[in-house]
């Protein structure tokens, strides 16, 4: 974001650093850099890595694991034909030039921590080599309105005033409600997943109480107490840090927490391409929150059809550790 949002000169600085960094003014910012084998961060001294393309394209941010056995050399950014997923990707390798669209890539190489030595996954990246396709707006859905959240236009935030989405069981904070690739067609089944999680959010919050302290404890002992020391400055946040790791019970950990968007989705088996509605699958319900101790990424619960709590984590986007059949 930093980068993103700074002057031309700034962004040009950033690029002239690495042959692997590119920038699309006010738009989008790529990488690609070394990463932990199982994690999007940088990989410990000595350990295995694997390359990883971080990109931030209109206020969205997604990492894509590239394959083992390609050898990058230059990355290159240009202006996309069609609003939405609009940069299109050069990719410089050994191989010749791969050029894509992050529509594309985040369909051949999926988000998260896929295996990047797969064969499968090498074989379809080098497959885009002089395969490029436009990519395609996502779907204009028809608004409808919830039961439960009022009147909604799905494909944006809606600021819905409806009491739900205050969501009291987690915060007394207005919610902004974002509804991905579903519409009219899908209203009693979001009604159906929404009925289920607000009957049981207390029940739901308390469920999901030790984990949020898990999350909390794991993010902190790697990286306020790693080996390399608090990768920071200032004894006010170190002490912050302090206080939280000393919680005397779990359920105080809420008092750090702040939800800030409610996101209804879907998972189809197998995911259809972005451009098309979600026809089937699971609804999944996620609360988007802000934490004092992940301020970049935040922390995300995802639960499936209402009750079934699928993932704690900070908001890679993902919707279960491994999608269910």
């Amino acid at each position: 974001s930093d980068i993103s949002l700074s002057p031309p000169e700034a962004q040009a600085a950033w690029v002239a650093g690495s042959a692997l960094r590119a920038v699309l003014p006010n738009v989008a910012v790529a990488e690609i850099v070394e990463a932990g084998r199982e994690t999007v961060s940088p990989p410990a001294p000595g350990t295995p890595h694997r390359m990883l393309l971080r990109l931030q394209l209109s206020g969205t941010y997604i990492a894509i694991g590239l394959p083992d056995g390609v050898v990058f050399t230059a990355l290159h950014l240009e202006d996309g034909p069609v609003q939405g997923p609009r940069a299109i990707l050069h990719f410089d390798t050994d191989l010749g030039r791969i050029t894509t669209n992050p529509q594309e890539m985040s369909q051949v190489l999926p988000t998260g921590f896929v295996p990047s030595e797969d064969p499968a996954l090498r074989a379809a990246f080098l497959s885009l080599k002089g395969a490029f396709t436009v990519p395609v707006p996502p779907p204009k859905m028809t608004p409808f309105t919830s039961r439960y959240l009022g009147q909604l236009d799905p494909g944006r935030y809606a600021n819905s005033t409806a009491e739900i989405a205050r969501l009291p069981a987690f915060s007394d904070t207005p919610l902004e409600v974002v509804v991905d690739a579903l519409g009219a067609e899908d209203v009693e089944v979001i009604d159906a997943a929404l009925a289920v999680f607000l009957n049981a959010a207390d029940r739901l919050k308390s469920e999901a109480t030790p984990l949020v302290a898990e999350n909390m404890e794991s993010f902190l002992e790697a990286v306020y107490r790693g080996p390399d020391g608090p990768p920071f400055d200032g004894p006010e946040r170190i002490e912050e840090f302090e206080t939280l790791l000393a919680l005397p019970a779990p359920e105080q950990i809420w008092g750090h927490v702040r939800p800030q968007s409610l996101r209804i989705t879907r998972h189809g088996t197998p995911a259809p391409p972005h451009h098309q509605r979600i026809p089937e699958g699971p609804i999944y319900i996620v609360l988007g929150c802000h934490c004092d101790w992940e301020e970049e990424h935040g922390l995300s619960l995802v639960w499936r059809n209402g009750d079934e709590l699928r993932l704690v984590s900070d908001d890679t986007g993902l919707l279960e550790e491994r999608v269910a059949p």
